[in-house]
């Protein structure tokens, strides 16, 4: 599926099995994308793409799971929430690149490398908002920071059982 510059809300649905990746979203600020109650699974690439400069992506109640690459893939300039969701069993549960989204109260487990990876690129500044979630038993670090410009702010999440540290810093 690929959303470009328009609106969308989706729920109840089961994306699965897209070799090219599952849900492209590229927004600008005006457009309202919601994703609820939805099965994200065994997609190659990306489960999720987010792209664009919004504010709006909102994906929420979705079980992200045993996708070949990042559960879910937020990039430069976005501020998503992403908020009560399961993710599992994907390469990365979720991958932020120089991007501001809010995460919050997830389950993220059992990824076949980190839980989250924050990456500030090319001296641009990443100032995710991880708090209140579960993020444990993941093959690599719970969270991951990398780069000059990354100001993440974590805050009461549960990290534990990681394979390698829960927080690394570099």
């Amino acid at each position: 599926m690929v959303l470009r510059n328009a609106n969308m809300v989706m729920k109840n649905s089961i994306v699965s099995g897209f070799m090219s990746g599952g849900i492209m979203l590229y927004a600008k600020p005006s457009n309202i994308i919601k994703i609820y109650k939805s099965h994200i699974r065994s997609n190659k690439f990306f489960g999720i793409q987010i792209l664009g400069n919004s504010q709006s992506p909102s994906i929420q109640y979705c079980n992200i799971e045993n996708n070949h690459c990042a559960g879910i893939q937020i990039c430069t300039a976005n501020k998503a929430t992403i908020r009560k969701n399961v993710i599992s069993l994907n390469h990365t549960g979720i991958e932020v690149i120089s991007s501001d989204p809010t995460i919050i109260e997830n389950d993220i487990s059992h990824n076949h490398r980190g839980g989250i990876l924050v990456n500030s690129i090319e001296n641009l500044i990443a100032i995710p908002k991880i708090h209140t979630n579960k993020i444990f038993s993941n093959n690599g670090h719970g969270i991951q920071c990398i780069g000059m410009g990354n100001k993440s702010l974590l805050s009461r999440n549960q990290i534990s059982f990681n394979k390698k540290a829960g927080i690394e810093v570099a």
